[in-house]
């Protein structure tokens, strides 16, 4: 009943003031103007990630009262999280240059580098612990950028939280991850699917940096700092990899095609494969539809077989991943 309540909570807070803010960004004229590198075609606000991360922030807070567990370590997180979205809004409204927003990234991971370096990271198991904070670190900093580069067209960012919250839910409930984790994703889920009710194409808000960075941010550390409950550090890695594999894919292989390129790997582009899927004729909502299918078929292949056969687990997340980036690479058919 807490975990309900809580959600219920967490939605009405997310849709009620994401729905207060499509109002006052529009008053303001802070708009997401059309370029020939999006993928809309009608200004719309931009910024409405402060409803969605507000409402995480909160709802994490109120669900650790509610259990008498809250502690240092998630105010310090939760608060790294709150700075980082005011400095992302501030890039929103103004732009700061990309090393800037680089730097003050890093800035607010320092707080959770010293958490980690009692327990160590991701690596602990097979690395010293220098070396094991420095990759846990540079995993953690590409998915903050990933987020914010997959932030593309409408409603794809709020699939991937709720499916990354479910995903994470079920690992908890099914102790095969500390139980820790389960109160923030449920509210991952609850604030992500009161955010779609805006940004389901045609969108009426976008996250902005202000909703995308500190979503990676903060779902990052989630996922690097989970502990295994029943299965081995090997088992939780791949777990780790294939909940957000797709996001993890197409971001890498895009990345390391602008750099072969030569290209500028900062610079806004429709390089990435679901934005060739749009540009190929899919909907926003059938994109969606797609990565959301993909997205489970990842996480029941994690719950069934990463356990037991890690190394099945990666490569059938792999394939599936593959289909879809040929199903995105296709030109549809337009009826």
């Amino acid at each position: 009943m807490r975990l309900i309540a809580v959600a219920a909570a967490v939605f009405s807070c997310s849709a009620i003031l994401t729905g207060f803010l499509v109002k006052l960004l529009k008053k303001n004229n802070i708009l997401d103007i059309p370029n020939e590198r999006s993928s809309h075609i009608i200004s719309t606000p931009r910024g409405g990630g402060i409803g969605i991360v507000s409402s995480i922030i909160i709802g994490w807070i109120v669900d650790r009262t509610f259990t008498q567990t809250l502690n240092s370590h998630d105010v310090i997180i939760l608060g790294s999280s709150f700075g980082l979205a005011i400095v992302c809004f501030i890039d929103d409204i103004r732009g700061l240059p990309a090393a800037s927003k680089l730097i003050f990234q890093i800035v607010f991971m320092f707080p959770g580098f010293w958490i980690i370096s009692e327990t160590g990271g991701i690596f602990r198991n097979w690395l010293d612990i220098e070396l094991d904070i420095l990759l846990t670190g540079l995993l953690w900093l590409w998915f903050i950028n990933l987020f914010n580069f997959m932030d593309g067209i409408d409603g794809l960012t709020g699939v991937e939280v709720f499916v990354l919250g479910l995903g994470l839910a079920i690992f908890s409930v099914t102790g095969i991850i500390n139980e820790q984790v389960l109160g923030p994703s449920i509210v991952f889920m609850a604030s992500a699917l009161a955010f779609l009710v805006w940004n389901w194409a045609p969108a009426k808000v976008f996250l902005g940096d202000v909703g995308s960075i500190p979503l990676g941010y903060l779902i990052g550390w989630c996922l690097i700092s989970i502990t295994p409950e029943t299965i081995s550090h090997h088992s939780l890695l791949v777990i780790i990899l294939i909940l957000p594999g797709y996001y993890l894919a197409d971001a890498s292989i895009t990345l390391g095609g602008r750099i072969l390129k030569r290209k500028n790997i900062f610079e806004a582009h429709r390089d990435h494969f679901y934005q060739k899927a749009v540009q190929n004729g899919a909907s926003h909502s059938t994109v969606c539809l797609a990565v959301l299918v993909v997205n489970i078929l990842l996480l029941l292949i994690a719950l069934m077989f990463a356990g037991s056969k890690p190394i099945f687990a990666l490569i059938a997340s792999g394939i599936v991943i593959g289909i879809l980036f040929l199903w995105m690479l296709r030109k549809q058919k337009v009826s």
